[in-house]
């Protein structure tokens, strides 16, 4: 059973209640008056923000201060979570409206009332009824009695909001069990029989069509319970064929007012002990519907906070409560400091923070949270915020980075124009590859592109630019940030050497840097002659410290061997080449011709003529075959001369070169 019945309950009671009223207000001393007192502050029916939903001042609590026991001017309001500020939405007069519970639709923003209205005098109550409140424009519609059903007599309803259906749900008589759900248009309503649970409070899993009750289970012809709490589950999908209840879960967690709320984001219930009435620590407290285990998320300190209702935020995980500050300098009889209070848990780490002061009567508010968003609007992510390029050697072009550009808003993101500015624009180009319209262009809400950049520097030193974003986004333009280095490398030394075939030149040389260089320096060297090997030693120097104006320039050298020459055996070389077959048959020809002249003036024989004659050809012949022939020495290794080699310095995807004399004698 509870633990006590609640001080303020007993100062405040009126004999004159009837137990219409007891919603508010139980007047029996059977010590339950705490526990029922809570379903007079009812909770918030959570929906889920759609993907670019935008929270932009933390939303508000509206509520209802329910004077209409008293004849007085009953009054909608609208609390500022992050301000305290409280304003008046509408007022409702004599005789009012006397409420049990409310609920919240936030996607066509009706605040509704469950509840009877009243007949003045001994306050007696008319059937059960419902009203409506817009809390945008602050407009309050007729009461719809709800049909068919008789006077709600026991009150303590427990009504939550089920999106999907479009209904009420509520859990209308705490000892016989009874569910019932509301056509909010028309007030038409359906009974059906659950499990009896006396309940503390109710909340609603929109996306599981789960809608929970707390409290615990009534003994058997008495209003008191069983000790300890418990846990009822109803499945609101099922309501046109009738709701169908899971059983009573026992959990562990002192029986009492717990102002549950469900928090999507974790999927537990949340809840408060309220202990500030005596004075002690009251606690924060989560339970898991799938096994009911109870878990402390946080504490609160006296004075704390007597609480008349809760509502949660799922959006930015704060769990609510609206009430007052207890006054423990005077305990008896029980009483609150003027004016009332907000206190804020956050689901996620379980903080709670300061108590905040509101200008609103004390008393059953029933709020419900409503976060305040703006109308479809575009907008812009940029991520990452910075690229950051590695240094280069001037000159050199760097493998492109790429920025993600996301529209995360619900309309359409209109890119007009993106271009690179900031100190050093012409360090940074937009690359290929990019998806993003640089020249103006839509992205669609819930879409991205790729902005490629890349890097070329052509000053020492850091450099350091934007890429500028023009855009119909919040905040227009947008800016990311560049940055990259320049080095230069710097090759010295001697760069001329004699040397003698078949000997080895050495270079002495030595590679700087200027800014300084984060990495090793590939060294190399080639040669146009095959005779002469070049190479470097060593093959990689490291320039430190890196990232230094003042590096020392670290030495190496460059050996160039050369091949011995020698003399190989003579060869023979041809001079000039033979006379062709017809000139020599036309010498033959001639020289015949002459001396048959002359074996004809002197009267000379013919077979000396004819023997000369042979012989001549035979010497012909042999001369003009020939055709004269000479021998040569041939040389090997590297001769002598000037050769032009070339050592190359690599790092930071550049090289740097220096021309190299080799004098070979």
């Amino acid at each position: 059973m509870c633990r006590r019945t609640s001080k303020r309950a007993e100062t405040t009671r009126n004999a004159a209640l009837a137990p219409h009223r007891l919603p508010r207000r139980l007047v029996s001393g059977t010590g339950l008056a705490r526990c029922l007192r809570l379903l007079a502050a009812l909770l918030i029916s959570i929906s889920i923000p759609s993907a670019y939903a935008q929270t932009v001042d933390g939303g508000k609590l509206f509520g209802y201060v329910d004077k209409s026991a008293s004849g007085q001017i009953s009054s909608f309001v609208s609390i500022d979570v992050a301000t305290g500020t409280v304003t008046t939405l509408a007022t409702v007069p004599s005789p009012g409206f006397h409420a049990f519970g409310s609920a919240l639709d936030p996607t066509t923003h009706r605040y509704f009332l469950v509840g009877c209205v009243p007949i003045l005098g001994p306050f007696p109550c008319s059937e059960e009824a419902l009203l409506v409140l817009n809390p945008q424009t602050g407009a309050e519609g007729s009461v719809i009695t709800v049909t068919p059903c008789c006077a709600t007599a026991t009150g303590n309803l427990s009504p939550q909001f089920d999106p999907s259906s479009g209904n009420l749900f509520e859990y209308v008589n705490a000892f016989s069990g009874q569910l019932e759900s509301i056509d909010p248009t028309t007030g038409v309503s359906n009974r059906f029989i659950s499990p009896a649970l006396s309940a503390f409070g109710s909340a609603i899993d929109p996306t599981k069509h789960r809608y929970f009750l707390v409290g615990c289970v009534p003994n058997t012809g008495t209003s008191l319970c069983s000790l300890g709490g418990a846990l009822l589950i109803v499945n609101t999908e099922t309501s046109t064929a009738g709701l169908i209840a899971g059983s009573v879960t026992p959990i562990a967690t002192p029986m009492g007012n717990l102002f549950p709320q469900f928090d999507p984001g974790s999927g537990n219930l949340f809840g408060y002990i309220d202990n500030s009435a005596e004075g002690q620590t009251s606690t924060f407290v989560s339970i898991d519907p799938a096994n009911a285990a109870v878990t402390m998320v946080g504490m609160v300190a006296p004075p704390g906070l007597e609480v008349f209702g809760s509502a949660i935020d799922p959006t930015t995980h704060r769990y609510l409560l609206i009430g007052c500050v207890p006054n423990l300098t005077t305990p008896l009889p029980f009483s609150c400091s003027p004016g009332g209070a907000l206190l804020v848990l956050n689901t996620e780490t379980g903080t709670a923070g300061s108590v905040t002061p509101v200008a609103t009567p004390t008393g059953d508010l029933f709020p419900q949270f409503e976060p305040t968003t703006l109308p479809a609007a575009p907008g812009l992510v940029i991520a990452p915020t910075i690229l950051e390029f590695p240094v280069l050697l001037l000159g050199s072009t760097s493998a492109a980075q790429a920025f993600s550009l996301s529209n995360l808003g619900d309309a359409l993101l209109a890119i007009s124009g993106i271009s690179v500015g900031g100190a050093n624009p012409g360090e940074f180009q937009v690359a290929p590859g990019t998806t993003c319209p640089t020249n103006g262009g839509n992205l669609a809400p819930g879409s991205n592109c790729l902005l490629n950049v890349t890097f070329k520097p052509t000053v020492l030193g850091p450099s350091g630019a934007t890429i500028n974003i023009a855009d119909n986004a919040t905040g227009n333009p947008h800016f990311a940030a560049l940055e990259g280095a320049g080095e230069d490398l710097d090759i010295s030394g001697t760069t001329s050497a004699p040397v003698l075939a078949g000997q080895t030149a050495q270079f002495n040389l030595q590679v700087g840097v200027s800014f300084g260089f984060p990495e090793d320096v590939a060294l190399t060297c080639s040669s146009p002659n095959p005779t002469i090997t070049c190479s470097a030693f060593p093959a990689a120097v490291a320039l430190n410290p890196p990232h230094s104006m003042s590096n020392l320039p670290v030495p190496f050298t460059v050996s160039a061997a050369t091949t011995a020459r020698a003399a190989l055996e003579p060869t023979a070389q041809p001079n000039d080449p033979p006379l062709g077959i017809e000139v020599r048959i036309a010498a033959i020809a001639l020289i015949q011709m002459l001396i048959l002249a002359l074996a004809c003036l002197r009267q000379m024989r013919w077979r000396s003529a004819s023997f000369l004659t042979a012989i001549l050809f035979c010497v012909a012949m042999s001369s003009c075959s020939s055709g004269g022939s000479s021998s040569t020495s041939v040389q090997t290794g590297t001769p002598p001369g000037t050769y032009m080699l070339t050592v190359t310095a690599a790092a930071a995807g550049g090289t740097r070169t220096l021309p190299l004399t080799l004098n070979v004698q």
